[in-house]
């Protein structure tokens, strides 16, 4: 059996745990199922973001390029909400992923064409 040390993502797990315990004694409103539920909501984004990160960085490569194209994205989708308030919901949604996946590629082309290093 492995030593408990190489357990890294139990390590990691106990952590996560210690500190939401620590902190849920300080501040006791943080730890309620609202609360927990808020921060994933408003994490979620970023969360996606990383796991699409990971596989770029377990390949020994790092892409900066990324919260460039959620912020680029994010805001023409803003705008056209904006101007047009009558566009539904789903469809901006719709268009926030053809963007973003627009984005993506043209970034991809270039650093497999130019070489460009990520």
């Amino acid at each position: 059996m492995k030593s408990l040390s190489k357990y890294r993502e139990l390590w990691l797990a106990a952590a996560i745990a210690l500190l939401v315990a620590a902190v849920a004694t300080r501040f006791p409103a943080f730890a309620t199922p609202a609360r927990l539920l808020a921060v994933f909501n408003d994490y979620t984004i970023l969360i996606i973001l990383a796991l699409g990160q990971m596989t770029v960085i377990l390949t020994r490569s790092i892409d900066l390029s990324m919260a460039s194209n959620l912020a680029f994205t994010g805001m023409v989708i803003a705008m056209l909400n904006a101007a047009y308030p009558s566009i539904p919901v789903p469809l901006l949604i719709v268009l926030a992923m053809v963007i973003g996946s627009l984005l993506g590629s043209f970034n991809g082309i270039l650093v497999w064409k130019l070489d460009i290093p990520p």
